[in-house]
Parts: C-alpha cells; structure tokens; sequence
C-alpha cells in the first residue's frame, strides 16, 4: 500500500501469513521482477538523488538524541544498495554532507558495514532478497559486535 507520509515507501498491510508477504519471502532474485522495482523506486522514493529533505533529516537527528539518552549504544547506519547501481559524485557528496550532519548533531557514531554484496543479493536496486539479508545480517552483526565491545 502506498503511504504518503512515507515519502513514498511501501508497506504491506496484511497478516504476516498473507500470500503476498509469503510469494515476496520467496522471491530470490529476478531481473524482470528487479528492473520494474527499480523503476518504481525510481519515480516515487529519490534514492537516485538524495535531494534530503532538512526537516526530516532533523527529525531523525531528533530521534538519534532521544535513543542515545536512553542507551549507550546507539549507531546508525546505511544498507548498502545493489553494487550495479551507481550514484553520481554530486549525490555520493549530498550523501556525505548528510551523514556528517546526522552524526555531528545527533553526537552518535555513523557506523559502515561493507559486506560484499552481488547485484543477485537484491530483489530490486535497494532492497535485500533472502541470500541478500542473511549475508549483509552476518557482516552487521560482526561490525556492531565490535563496536559494542569497545
């Protein structure tokens, strides 16, 4: 279903025992079933942009004060997208500046995870598939773990 005040983002709105969430659980990846995401992500979600809108960046600076109030562990961080999918070095910059802002003014630690990741880890250019979470899950859990024991 499409949500407007997620920006765009899609959720299902069904029991976890749907045979939506249960087709899309299985789904492993798939080229026609990639690119046609990929284009819908494209049109409605500025993953290809990151024109980062100010007051929800600084909703989310909000919210990474909050939880670092309440626990000394608190990072953030990005999953990484399909490797095949290439974002311009203005985008990469608008990236940076993005993060360093969220970090600088939430005072929580920004924290890479670089597992490496094939463009057959994806459902579509930003979303993991099975094989795809599993391996980026390992790689995240090893990286945090480290982290924590600092």
């Amino acid at each position: 279903a499409w949500d407007i005040s997620r920006r765009g983002e899609f959720y299902f709105n069904s029991d976890k025992n749907s045979e939506s969430l249960k087709y899309l659980a299985l789904v492993e990846h798939d080229k026609a079933i990639h690119d046609g995401f990929t284009d819908q992500h494209k049109f409605c979600c500025d993953f290809e942009d990151l024109n980062f809108d100010r007051s929800m960046v600084g909703s989310f600076i909000e919210a990474l004060k909050l939880l670092n109030g309440l626990s000394k562990h608190v990072y953030f961080t990005l999953i990484p997208n399909d490797p095949e999918f290439a974002r311009s070095r203005d985008t990469k910059e608008r990236l940076k500046l993005a993060l360093d802002r969220i970090h600088v003014e939430s005072g929580v630690p920004y924290i890479e995870t670089k597992p490496q990741m094939d463009h057959e880890d994806y459902f579509d250019v930003i979303h993991f598939n099975g094989k795809g979470r599993e391996k980026y899950s390992r790689a995240f859990a090893e990286t945090i773990v480290g982290h924590i024991k600092e």
